[in-house]
């Protein structure tokens, strides 16, 4: 037994004893000078570019054939100012009896110091298509039917492991300004074939890109599973880790997906995306099979936004005006579909807090950018996202222009496309509007409401209108009907505190131009129509008004009492605005016991009302008080009533019989005899009132 064990020790010694002076003697016989030509011609014979190795090159044939050079430079085309490939080393390990077996079976693959900088110029001609090769330079026919051949021949690819350290990529494009570079890449991977059989892949690097460049953090590892002879590829438990610099990382996660290299399709029940207030889920079919048309198509579930996190993240608060509640519950669920041309998102349904809509959306991209939706609610609420400032007790001044609404209506204006809506109820403030109907056009710089129906206080709204900005400047308008609305309602929208009723009517056509609200209120201008049902002003009793300068003129005093409210029969107006004042072409007021009929304006920049009437009684005043009794000839002339004043006074305090309309009054009533002392008497009164 010790013989045998001391014949087997002395066996393998003499076979290592062999092994080593072979190698020996096989390295003496490489040239490796020769070597180093031989590979030069034979790639720059077959490159428009030019291929130096400035370092030292060396061969091993122990433990496996490897090749290690130095310093090795790749320029292309040849000529260019700047290199396209370089290494600091490469060092590249074979196992020779597969490779006999045209096997290619890579002991390891290390690359050190790698860069490569790829790049296109204006006329989309990029410099790594020298890489095939120039006619001047081309191989005789002969050498390259040999090439065509060696191509030809089918090597299995196995690797027993790959390391590629402080690699830096870049690639720049003259067409579009585009400019991307990845620095400290650093890749490893052990195991990697085409036979079938599982390999892992590990990759990290920093990446910079936009306008100023910000970089990015990547790291990467996935297992993979190629099949060479049916051109798939298996991943599994992918993780792809991004890093922004200054901002919150984001990991997505691939369970399992499979690439089609043949038909140039990849597939993925389940892509899980995760963050800092975001987490989404999608599956994905994507195909590149057709040049420039890259498709995908899959779900997409956004299970959690979080929006002030999500900017919080990135140092960016929202608006004070805006609710963050609303805010950081965002969800979304769509089936998706994606082209180079557009994004479309079909049986779409959002949450943000308590609201909810759904329908679809379309993105144009490329060289078409626009939006197209069509979306249906049962509420918006937009005092939910966007409640009106509070305003300090005993502050009487109207709240501040609402800057948030002015930030998304600007947003609005920079949009493309066309949005329909169908909404239960919207609601702004104390504006209520039902059964919503709308279609909004948009194209930079301008928005056209092309449509918009709606409910409105127990009548119909109908609307359209448009809004343009160019040089700071804003064009709008607007083309209303209203029908049947409850007018103390309306009026209530505008926290008016004046006790006004009736059943309204109007249409309106009205344009504007300005830079501000201010602006555009004052540049108001167009025709404005306006008809009320039975109208009701309360705190104001134009009987008592007329009752008190016919008691002055019968020289009586009033005994009666009234009631502080006038009900009207009907009223009708008409104005015609210029410059934010609307001057009325019609005026007409019916109450049961006179007629009214006037002129004047409206100052809407200056909030102020002046107004002319001429009153005509059609019946006699005495059942009211025996004072304010009617002759014949008080009957046949007409009272002159004023109302002027503020917006903000309460209407009471606007209307009065004209002192110098009243004094005319009195002379067409009186004889010359006692016209002086009738002066005096209607003096008196008009000086107590």
């Amino acid at each position: 037994m010790k013989t045998l064990l001391k014949w087997i020790a002395a066996t393998a010694a003499a076979l290592l004893v062999l092994t080593v002076v072979a190698t020996f003697a096989l390295r003496a016989l490489v040239d490796e000078e020769r070597l180093r030509t031989t590979v030069l011609e034979l790639v720059n014979a077959r490159i428009d570019g030019e291929l130096r190795i400035d370092g030292p090159l060396a061969v091993s044939l122990w433990p496996a054939l490897s090749l290690n050079v130095a310093d090795v430079r790749l320029t292309t085309p040849r000529g260019a100012p700047q290199d396209f490939a370089s290494a600091r080393e490469l060092r590249l390990g074979v196992a020779l009896r597969p490779l006999l077996s045209e096997q290619l079976q890579v002991h390891e693959l290390h690359i050190d110091g790698l860069r490569l900088a790829t790049a296109c110029d204006r006329t989309g001609q990029c410099n790594w298509a020298s890489l095939g090769g120039s006619s001047a330079d081309a191989p005789p026919a002969a050498a390259a039917q040999a090439a065509g051949g060696a191509a030809a021949a089918p090597l299995a690819l196995d690797i027993e492991r790959v390391r590629i350290e402080d690699a830096e990529l870049g690639f720049s494009d003259e067409r579009d300004g585009t400019h991307l570079e990845v620095k400290a890449l650093a890749l490893s991977g052990d195991g990697i074939n085409s036979r079938g059989e599982p390999f892992r892949v590990q990759a990290e690097a920093r990446v910079l890109g936009g306008s100023p460049a910000r970089a990015t953090g990547v790291a990467l590892q996935a297992t993979f599973d190629a099949d060479a002879s049916a051109r798939t590829l298996a991943i599994t438990d992918a993780l792809l880790r991004l890093e922004p610099t200054g901002a919150p990382a984001l990991e997505a996660t691939l369970p399992a997906a499979m690439v089609d290299l043949a038909a140039s399709t990849l597939q993925a029940a389940q892509l899980v995306l995760s963050g800092t207030g975001v987490a989404a889920e999608a599956s994905l079919n994507a195909d590149w099979s057709r040049p420039q048309a890259a498709a995908a198509n899959g779900t997409l579930s956004l299970k959690q936004l979080d929006l002030p996190s999500l900017l919080g993240a990135f140092g960016i608060s929202l608006p004070p005006a805006l609710n963050a509640e609303a805010l950081s519950r965002i969800t979304l669920t769509a089936d998706y579909d994606y082209d180079a041309e557009r994004l479309r998102l079909e049986q779409l349904a959002v949450t943000a807090g308590d609201f909810n809509a759904s329908g679809r959306v379309q993105l144009g991209l490329g060289g078409k950018r626009r939006i197209d939706a069509r979306l249906t609610s049962p509420e918006l609420d937009i005092d939910y996202f966007l409640p009106p400032p509070e305003i300090p007790p005993g502050n009487a001044e109207e709240p501040p222009p609402d800057a948030g609404g002015a930030g998304a209506l600007g947003a609005l204006l920079m949009l493309d496309g066309a949005i329909e809506t169908n909404l239960g109820r919207l609601k702004r403030g104390t504006l209520e509007l039902g059964e919503v109907a709308a279609r909004l056009a948009l194209a930079p710089g301008n928005a056209r409401l092309e449509r918009l129906q709606a409910t409105l206080y127990g009548g119909t709204l109908k609307a359209s209108g448009a809004l343009g900005a160019r040089d700071g400047s804003a064009r709008a308008t607007v083309d209303a009907a209203l029908a049947g609305v409850d007018l103390a309602q309306l009026l209530a929208v505008t926290a008016d505190t004046r006790r006004v009723g009736g059943r309204v009517d109007s249409s309106l056509q009205l344009t504007a131009n300005g830079a501000d609200a201010a602006a555009l209120l004052g540049s108001l201008a167009g025709p404005v129509q306006l008809t009320v049902a039975d109208p009701v002003i309360e705190d104001f009793s134009a009987e008592e008004v007329i009752c008190k300068a016919a008691a002055a003129i019968n020289r009586e005093r009033l005994t009666a009492s009234f009631e502080p409210v006038t009900r009207l029969q009907s009223m009708r107006t008409a104005l015609d605005f210029r410059d934010g004042v609307g001057r009325f072409r019609e005026l007409g007021l019916v109450l049961p016991n006179m007629r009214m009929d006037g002129d004047g304006n409206v100052d809407l920049p200056r909030r102020r009302l002046d107004v002319r009437l001429d009153v005509r009684v059609t019946n006699d005043l005495a059942e009211r008080d025996p004072a304010c009794r009617m002759s014949r000839r008080m009957l046949a002339i007409d009272w002159p009533l004023r109302c002027a004043g503020s917006f903000d006074e309460e209407p009471k305090t606007w209307c009065g019989i004209d002192k110098d309309g009243l004094a005319k009054v009195a002379g067409q009533l009186a004889t010359d005899k006692v016209q002086d002392k009738l002066r005096d008497t209607l003096g008196g009164f008009l000086d107590r009132d």
